[in-house]
């Protein structure tokens, strides 16, 4: 059902929504939980009425905060995080978010795994929590036109070229995008560069590929564990990735990269030594 839900055509304005900006949470609860991967797991809260709808903004994300008990402060200690949502952007009385689950001893350098995505794991349908929003640095108002903030200003640039490079979870907020440029029928050429561990990573794949399908998109998939006869990228991001999946350095060129800290520097570096400007290169 989640996938029908997100084939829906949204309308083409952002809906008048319940968020009253970062600072101003409220209490939204949980309804379901969906497994899509081995660690990865969608899920859907509630509004207080089912006419409320979100009114985030394309390219923006929601802050969750929540009490949690830690090592440091058994007692419980207020803890925020970012995500960002996929459901459709006229979807009443509820949203969906993708979070992917940090099992304790999952990753060496993380043992006790990750204190606020465990906690989400550990709700109970009908628990609560609080969010936020909307938060973050870009708003994609739409016709390949952005609003990027840069301090204390924010400029406008607009794209004919759209590159997008996204590692794990980090596929949200361009998935956030491709999904609105699609079903708004926009006439822009979109390029994705995805990458992940094993094929079982790649989330809303059937999505992705059908948007191949239809030509309005184009996606290549790397694989640090590819599967044999694998056919598509393997081992990190590299530049020959870059140079034959993504638009060249071009004024009307924007590569946006998204997903875990080291993935990030390691691709943003790759684009500069190819000649990508720093104003054609923007961090969801």
């Amino acid at each position: 059902m989640w996938l029908l839900r997100l084939f829906r055509k949204p309308i083409s304005n952002i809906p008048n929504g319940i968020l009253q900006g970062p600072e101003n949470y409220f209490k939204v609860k949980l309804s379901e939980v969906l497994p899509i991967s081995d660690n990865t797991k969608i899920f859907r809260f509630e509004f207080p009425e089912d006419t409320q709808q979100l009114g985030l903004p394309i390219c923006q994300h929601l802050l969750f905060k929540a009490k949690i008990s830690t090592p440091t402060h058994p007692e419980g200690e207020e803890i925020m995080r970012k995500y960002t949502p996929t459901s459709n952007i006229n979807e009443k009385g509820f949203f969906e978010v993708p979070i992917k689950i940090y099992y304790k001893n999952s990753h060496p350098e993380f043992p006790n795994g990750g204190i606020f995505t465990q906690y989400l794991d550990s709700m109970k349908i009908g628990d609560s929590l609080d969010i936020s929003g909307p938060s973050g640095k870009i708003i994609y108002v739409g016709n390949g036109i952005f609003k990027i903030k840069q301090e204390d200003d924010e400029i406008i640039k607009k794209a004919k070229n759209i590159g997008l490079i996204a590692g794990g979870t980090g596929i949200t907020p361009c998935f956030q995008l491709l999904q609105y440029c699609v079903n708004q029928g926009e006439n822009a050429n979109i390029s994705l560069l995805y990458a992940n561990k094993t094929e079982n990573d790649i989330l809303f794949r059937p999505i992705l590929d059908e948007y191949v399908a239809e030509q309005v998109i184009s996606s290549y998939y790397v694989l640090e564990k590819p599967p044999e006869k694998w056919n598509m990228g393997n081992g990190l991001v590299s530049e020959e990735h870059i140079r034959e999946r993504m638009p060249p350095p071009d004024k009307e060129t924007l590569i946006f990269h998204s997903g875990p800290r080291a993935m990030n520097i390691h691709v943003r570096k790759l684009l500069i030594d190819m000649g990508y400007l720093e104003s054609m290169i923007v961090k969801f």
